[in-house]
């Protein structure tokens, strides 16, 4: 009971002081999980950036080598990936002339229709 007393006394008498120290650390909190966030959203970015560096490539072979299925399966996760559904599906069609009857081809093709 003593503990408890002198606990809201404490309280009472420091009532601002502890909320200015609460304050100090939501803010802190606050900074540290917006930084953390924004690390995120770099790294999300990078990655995109990365992709897409992937597709130019792979448009690039494709277009050396335009009878190279697997590079074109490739080509198509990526830009579904990317959320560029129109190109996935513009090199879905390319490979699915290669070799229409292809269990991969046939996958992708599903994958497509789900957007």
């Amino acid at each position: 009971m003593f503990i408890l007393s002198k606990l809201t006394l404490f309280l009472k008498n420091n009532s601002k002081e502890i909320f200015i120290c609460a304050l100090f650390l939501a803010g802190t909190l606050s900074s540290l999980l917006t930084e953390k966030d924004t690390r995120r959203v770099e790294i999300l970015w990078d990655q995109r950036r990365q992709k897409e560096a992937e597709v130019k490539q792979l448009a690039e072979l494709s277009l050396k080598y335009p009878d190279y299925r697997d590079l074109l399966y490739q080509l198509t996760a990526l830009e579904w990936e990317l959320g560029n559904i129109n190109s996935a599906q513009e090199s879905l069609a390319k490979a699915k002339y290669l070799d229409p009857n292809n269990q991969i081809t046939k996958s992708l093709e599903e994958l497509l229709n789900k957007r």
